[in-house]
């Protein structure tokens, strides 16, 4: 027993010690009836010693001291500890990602066996043992109250996991089960920490997990033979230069072959709305031979206005998929904002090549109105950029600005290559020589604060970089002029010249690409939950986009999967750890108290009636003794 104001128990001592001094200190008096004074007389004759006090134990003074032991005990918060047989206490992870979602050669999905496995488990659980459940997809989390389940409910609530389409790596997860197990959780008011950590997965032990751990444990089941699959990873579209009067669209469509033999996929485009004619198409399908996994690009152009709202899907030919969810994607519509751009020096390619897209509104220099992007060739900003410019572009500077250096070299016929990851140059194509455009010489820039390269040559010397200016404007640096060395009459070679400079003002305007596609991966992240397992790609229309799963890890099944462990966990390795509940006697304390406290008044009001009929006994006794003791005299 515990108590949670120890303090308070130095008050029963001074409280038993008042009262027996108040019992001490009280005087008793008798009160007789009697019918003579004479008696009196009499008494008052004779010559008595005085009488000493006694201290008189009685029922009364004992329910008492009760009442003011029960209060005091009670004030000082009694906790009492009530121990139940000892129970086992297991965090149960259960790796729900894209590699539990696939399909096997029977029909069934892999995560069945993560759940078969998982069941066994649970079955081997006593009455008293208590199961902590976690989910790893689409992020790591428990599955239900954060004090865990018995082994009734925690199977039900098996049955309600379902696998996601995106999620972490296995060591991620695996982390985030070893940290279920340390200590109280504060946050989520745990009443204990689980003891030990199992975790049950189609995919490969994380190699911190491969560490022979006393309390943790990395199963990985073997679900049997998984379908093939190759799937649409990667959704992009890009306005173009056009031919024509209308404006065009360019969309390309990525597809891998994830599996083990080589397949031909038919990629095709169709307007979403069934109603709807998709019109201006150069081709509604194409198809793609796939070396096992190859990934190939399919390009489709649209020249409709208003553009519709489209549905690109793969089909493997003579290929069962194990995972149909990835085999489309549907893409909306958005409006793209025109940039407006001034020019300062000599571009006349950049000039044409926006002129021409129809993105971008060129303004003359000598137009003061608020422009997004101001561009700079061969030349510097006399004084401060304009307060109205978003972007700043430098092609070829003379001299340093910002985080950048010019060092006065000049490289010759450098064979641009791809920087850092960035937006600008998502999805580009680069060969073994580069990404393949001309650049006659560009001049060398050193790196003098933040930046992040675009185009790198081959020595990794950085030909476009992006910074960040003061204000928050966005800064780019090229170290060469598009188009510099071509005739006028020649154009941009494309694609990734051209697009990396409309990408460029479509940032800088604040417009983006025009359609919209939303990831499963996002979806997921937004909901909190995975798919439902009838989910496919779509219009979300509160989002006002396209869905898809395009994510290369998800689709590559067949490289998550591990090999199944030959050993099957044992609970008997867990020690059994006892469950303390306690139990506040304060309230029982109270209620024996007032019991007390009442009973010691039903017994005084008792006594007294009998107290006044033993006084009229001896009144009567007394009167009769009177007149005797009267005649004897005479």
């Amino acid at each position: 027993m515990t108590f949670e104001f120890l303090g308070a128990l130095w008050l029963l001592p001074v409280a038993l010690a008042l009262l027996a001094l108040l019992r001490f200190l009280r005087a008793r008096r008798r009160e007789v009836l009697a019918g003579s004074l004479l008696i009196w007389k009499r008494v008052a004759a004779k010559e008595t010693a005085p009488r000493r006090r006694r201290f008189e134990v009685d029922r009364s003074l004992l329910l008492q001291a009760a009442v003011l032991v029960l209060m005091v005990l009670a004030l000082s918060g009694p906790v009492l500890a009530v121990f139940k047989a000892p129970g086992r206490r297991l965090a149960l992870l259960l790796d729900n990602g894209p590699a539990a979602r696939a399909r096997l050669s029977d029909g069934k999905l892999v995560m069945e066996a993560v759940k078969e496995e998982a069941r066994r488990v649970l079955a081997e659980l006593e009455p008293n043992d208590r199961v902590w459940l976690v989910a790893s997809s689409p992020l790591p989390g428990r599955v239900g109250h954060p004090a865990g389940y018995g082994k009734g409910r925690a199977l039900q609530l098996l049955d309600e996991i379902q696998p996601a389409l995106s999620g972490p790596e296995p060591d991620q997860a695996w982390l985030f089960l070893l940290e279920s197990t340390k200590g109280n959780d504060r946050a989520t008011e745990l009443p204990l920490a689980p003891a030990a950590a199992l975790a049950i997965s189609p995919r490969a032990a994380p190699s911190t997990a491969t560490q022979n751990l006393a309390s943790a444990k990395w199963i990985t089941v073997g679900p049997g033979p998984v379908l093939d699959n190759s799937a649409l990873t990667a959704f992009g579209a890009e306005p173009i230069v056009s031919d024509g009067a209308k404006p065009a669209v360019e969309l390309l469509a990525q597809v891998r072959n994830f599996s083990t033999k080589p397949v031909q996929v038919r990629v095709a485009i169709e307007a979403l709305d069934p109603k709807a004619k998709l019109e201006g198409v150069d081709a509604a399908e194409r198809t793609l031979a796939l070396a096992p996994g190859e990934a190939a690009g399919a390009v489709f152009r649209i020249t409709q206005d208003p553009r519709p709202s489209i549905r690109i899907a793969c089909t493997s030919i003579g290929l069962t998929d194990a995972l149909p969810e990835d085999d489309a994607a549907c893409a909306a519509p958005r409006p793209v904002r025109k940039a407006r751009v001034r020019f300062h020096g000599q571009a006349p390619h950049v000039e044409d090549l926006l002129k021409e897209s129809g993105e971008a509104e060129v303004l003359a220099e000598a137009d003061t109105s608020d422009a997004d992007l101001e561009v700079y060739a061969d030349t510097m900003p006399t004084g401060e950029l304009p307060a109205g410019a978003s972007a700043v572009l430098y092609l070829a500077p003379p001299q340093d600005a910002g985080p950048f250096e010019v060092t006065g070299k000049l490289l010759e016929n450098p064979a641009a290559k791809l920087g850092e990851h960035d937006p600008l140059t998502r999805g580009m194509g680069e060969t073994p020589e580069g990404l393949g455009f001309l650049i006659p010489r560009s001049r060398e820039l050193a790196q003098l604060g933040d930046w992040r390269p675009l185009l790198t040559d081959a020595q990794g010397r950085v030909l476009a970089a992006r910074f960040r200016l003061r204000g928050g404007k966005r800064g780019f640096v090229f170290g060469f002029v598009p188009g510099d060395g071509l005739p006028r009459e020649r154009k941009l070679e494309p694609p990734a010249l051209p697009a990396l400079l409309l990408r460029l003002a479509r940032e800088a305007a604040g417009s983006l690409e025009p359609y919209a596609v939303i990831s499963a991966a996002a979806l997921e992240s937004r909901a909190g939950k995975p798919l439902p397992l009838d989910w496919r790609p779509g219009l979300d229309e509160q989002l006002k986009a396209g869905t898809g799963v395009l994510d290369a890890r998800a689709s590559n099944l067949a490289g998550s999967l591990g090999a199944p462990a030959n050993e099957r966990f044992a609970l008997s390795a867990l020690l059994p750890a006892p469950r303390p509940e306690t139990l506040e006697l304060r309230q029982y304390l109270m209620f024996l108290a007032l019991v007390c406290a009442l009973l010691e008044m039903w017994l005084e009001k008792s006594y007294m009636p009998a107290q006044a009929e033993g006084s009229r006994s001896a009144s009567a006794g007394i009167e009769a003794e009177a007149p005797s003791a009267t005649a004897n005299a005479r």
